[in-house]
């Protein structure tokens, strides 16, 4: 668990010492516009997506659930979505027969929705899985935490 958290502090930009914790209650903040800061470093795939889904949100969603805006500093945040991707540690899949043999690559990765709390950090949301890097059946990256965060978002308390 504390690896996991230095991962996530990692993927923030925030000191050893900065506390974060799982959140009491998985709600997000009532604040609209709602700022949005999304942490996945240099996976500009997921960055890429998860602001188009944010703008789609904004043109489709945002008067019946609340506006989003995407802030470029973790200070400025609301809400941060965090995807990390362990691209160096992929597991293999190897199936068929002595006439085919196929591998499948799944990357894991972990997804969080934390929210700033005090002088530290709450886990509202958090998910492990793996996604498969290519072929039929590619995996996308951050999908299931912004499904998720989109889920939550109609479903929270405004202010």
């Amino acid at each position: 668990m504390e690896e996991e958290i230095g991962r996530v502090r990692e993927q923030l930009g925030v000191s050893e010492s900065t506390p974060i914790t799982v959140a009491n209650s998985p709600d997000l903040p009532t604040a609209d516009p709602l700022k949005v800061y999304i942490a996945a470093g240099f996976d500009m795939d997921v960055r890429k997506r998860t602001v188009e889904r944010i703008d789609e949100w904004n043109k489709k969603e945002a008067k019946k659930y609340g506006s989003l805006t995407v802030v470029t500093e973790l200070s400025q945040a609301d809400v941060i979505l965090a995807q990390f991707s362990d691209k160096e540690h992929p597991i293999s899949k190897v199936s068929g027969n002595e006439k085919q043999v196929n591998t499948t690559t799944y990357i894991p990765g972990n997804s969080y929705i934390i929210v700033p709390k005090g002088n530290g950090y709450e886990v509202l949301w958090r998910y492990q899985g793996k996604w498969r890097e290519s072929g039929i059946g590619r995996g996308v990256a951050g999908q299931t935490m912004r499904d998720h965060f989109f889920d939550m978002l109609k479903h929270r308390k405004r202010g």
